[in-house]
């Protein structure tokens, strides 16, 4: 009886390490506590409207990006021709976001040639119960951060354009 449990904890312990043996060769970031956006002290960098652009993308595709962290590095201004305003008056983040998003104390400047006051949006539509927007800065057509909170918002302010 006992070889029977020695060769199953072989076989086991056998696969374990061919798994983690795989996922380090081909890169899987999954398995890695380590991959950029898992932990605070490693977060995605936010630093580009290209970037903003992508996780504004992942998220409307159904990415709630949960348990992922963002910072940004630095102010961000958006204008007219970024495709972020492509989705007319509707929030530009539009799928829930179960993230945390830091903004490190840093400005999103969404400027716009024409604006109005009806024309200002909402920064994200839905936040999820574990995430987080905090030290973030907003400005231009923008009217709030969140049209749905759940007091997961910290230190963060609209500014007058």
């Amino acid at each position: 009886m006992l070889s029977v449990k020695t060769n199953s904890f072989k076989i086991v312990a056998t696969f374990i390490l061919t798994v983690e043996l795989l996922a380090s060769l081909f890169g899987f970031k999954c398995f890695s506590s380590s991959a950029p956006g898992n932990s605070a002290e490693n977060p995605i960098v936010i630093d580009s409207v290209q970037d903003l652009e992508a996780l504004i993308e992942d998220i409307n595709d159904g990415n709630s990006c949960a348990g992922k962290y963002f910072k940004l590095r630095k102010d961000i201004a958006v204008k007219d021709d970024n495709k972020i305003f492509s989705n007319g008056k509707e929030p530009l983040i539009k799928g829930k976001f179960n993230g945390t998003f830091d903004g490190n104390g840093y400005t999103i400047n969404f400027k716009t040639k024409n604006k109005t006051k009806d024309e200002k949006r909402i920064l994200f539509d839905s936040l999820g119960k574990n995430a987080m927007i905090k030290n973030l800065n907003i400005k231009g057509n923008i009217k709030d951060i969140a049209l749905e909170k759940n007091n997961n918002i910290k230190n963060c302010r609209v500014l007058e354009d």
